[in-house]
């Protein structure tokens, strides 16, 4: 956490030609304070952004369910503006899209905040409007619910939320 602010905090203060590079050599030494054994080359630090086999496997299959799915829901629900139905919330659940990153005690599949968004992309891709609430159940008040709620909350609201049967927003 101390590193990430760190970073940030320099970021700020660079112009915006000289960052990444910066980033890297700030990353390099805070990471070799913390373990001796990290090299500090500064000329690479080598990244690789490549999709594991398992989030390849999850983005097909939303991908997929997305176009084999979704476009018909979608061009109603843009046409009408009419809110996905808990038919439509149902299916979500059963392909496990809802809630993916929330904890598995509350009916979430307990995957990383990453996996949810991948999901999301695949589904934005048809529509906004049928993504919303695969949104609202990973991130947003869902997600607020699941690390700041007391317990009897989130055993009340998270797990009608993962399967479909509940709808959480933010109101202002």
């Amino acid at each position: 956490c101390n590193l990430f602010l760190h970073i940030q905090m320099d970021f700020q203060i660079l112009p915006w030609y000289f960052p990444q590079k910066y980033l890297q050599i700030i990353f390099s030494i805070k990471l070799a304070q913390k373990h001796p054994i990290v090299s500090l080359n500064h000329s690479r630090l080598p990244m690789d952004f490549s999709l594991t086999a398992e989030q390849q496997m999850l983005q097909d299959i939303a991908r997929r369910f997305a176009e084999e799915e979704l476009r018909e829901h979608a061009s109603l629900m843009e046409e009408t503006n009419v809110p996905p139905s808990l038919t439509l919330r149902k299916r979500f659940a059963e392909m496990g899209f809802l809630g993916i990153n929330l904890p598995t005690e509350y009916g979430g599949a307990g995957l990383g905040h990453f996996e949810a968004v991948l999901i999301l992309e695949e589904l934005a891709k048809i529509s906004v409007a049928v993504a919303f609430p695969v949104f609202e159940a990973s991130f947003g008040p869902s997600l607020a619910i699941a690390h700041f709620a007391p317990e009897a909350l989130r055993q009340r609201i998270l797990p009608e939320v993962c399967s479909g049967e509940m709808v959480v927003a933010v109101s202002m």
